[in-house]
């Protein structure tokens, strides 16, 4: 879809996750997630981007940069289906006119 995918955690940097599966050929790059005052902790955390579009289990982050709220995953994982709501979401957000292809 032309966006670049960057990972955040509140637990620190996860490539060891991102490694296990096989997915940084697609991941620009890993962050730790700001908690708590989510747009002001951007600069501390070290991280040069706002995302247009975070996917997430915590609402309230989701809130306030936008994106798709997903809930924890159940297990088995095979059998989980939320993250499929993110495809719909990023392809009627990019196919709006102001939709944006950064990140």
């Amino acid at each position: 879809m032309g966006c670049d995918v960057y990972i955040w955690s509140g637990v620190g940097l996860r490539w060891e996750v991102v490694d296990v599966h096989d997915l940084r050929p697609f991941v620009r790059q890993c962050y730790e997630k700001p908690l708590s005052r989510h747009r002001e902790r951007l600069r501390e955390l070290q991280i040069p981007v706002v995302p247009d579009h975070v996917v997430d289990d915590d609402e309230e982050i989701v809130w306030v940069f936008g994106g798709t709220h997903v809930p924890a995953p159940l297990e088995p994982l095979r059998e989980d289906r939320a993250l499929l709501r993110v495809i719909e979401d990023l392809e009627r957000r990019l196919a709006s006119p102001s939709g944006s292809r950064r990140g």
